[in-house]
């Protein structure tokens, strides 16, 4: 059947070779879709045992905790300007101060405006959100080094433009 393996980047850019993460991960039956939460602790994967609830059932196991990634989560949502209105059509780049690399551009739900995205630590970056009848806004974090997980949340109001058409 599936087996989960596991593999690391190593410092020359090249990937270790994989290694099966064996019992009680691997199992004679099918495991699937291995995927660790961004501090490492946990992960999920789906396994289709004889003695599960039926189908493929989620489970979760707890890593070792020395392996934990420094890493910030940013979560956060744009919320309705001062006159009940949400901003549509957002987009949030990001980039890195310190060496003026893009990380990513970004788009919240249109269902509720929430995004993510992960921050490395010792960094600086520059977070602009944009929007069509809407004031160009602009933040720049410092994420600290750090030996843990850290999240920050975030609620994100945009201007109208003085410039948008009633």
């Amino acid at each position: 059947g599936y087996d989960i393996f596991f593999s690391v980047m190593q410092d020359d850019g090249k990937w270790s070779s994989p290694f099966n993460l064996g019992f009680p991960i691997n199992t004679p039956d099918d495991d699937y879709f291995f995927v660790m939460s961004a501090d490492g602790k946990r992960a999920y994967y789906a396994s289709a045992t004889v003695d599960g609830m039926g189908g493929k059932d989620i489970y979760m196991a707890l890593l070792d905790t020395d392996r934990e990634e420094p890493v910030t989560v940013y979560k956060g949502a744009i919320v309705e300007d001062e006159s009940g209105a949400m901003p549509m059509d957002v987009t949030i780049t990001v980039s890195n101060l310190n060496d003026g690399e893009l990380v990513g551009i970004y788009r919240p739900r249109p269902d509720n405006g929430r995004f993510v995205f992960v921050l490395q630590p010792g960094q600086s970056y520059q977070v602009t959100y944009e929007s069509s009848g809407y004031e160009v806004n602009t933040e720049v974090l410092h994420v600290p080094k750090q030996t843990s997980y850290r999240e920050i949340n975030r609620a994100m109001s945009l201007n109208p433009s003085p410039l948008r058409p009633e």
